[in-house]
């Protein structure tokens, strides 16, 4: 799967919460980004950890998010091939 970064407008904008709550959580360490200069990307795989950490039940998501978490945690359902860690 491609990676995919989310700017802090489209990641606030998802989770219905203020970019300022974003940034803040980037700042603290809550959420991890790559910074590009002075703005910051956070990856796709950091807003599922985020979403699982808060122990949110998957089916109370949105779907487009359900269908991120069984491609990112169950490959084989979204026809991609399960790959073993190395």
């Amino acid at each position: 799967m491609t990676p995919y970064f989310y700017e802090p407008r489209e990641l606030a904008e998802l989770l219905r919460v203020s970019e300022t709550t974003i940034r803040r959580m980037i700042r603290r360490g809550t959420l991890r980004a790559v910074a590009i200069g002075r703005q910051h990307r956070v990856p796709r795989s950091e807003l599922v950890r985020l979403i699982l950490e808060a122990g949110l039940s998957v089916s109370a998501l949105p779907p487009s998010l359900q269908d991120l978490i069984d491609m990112l945690h169950f490959p084989e359902r979204a026809g991609g091939e399960a790959t073993a860690a190395s």
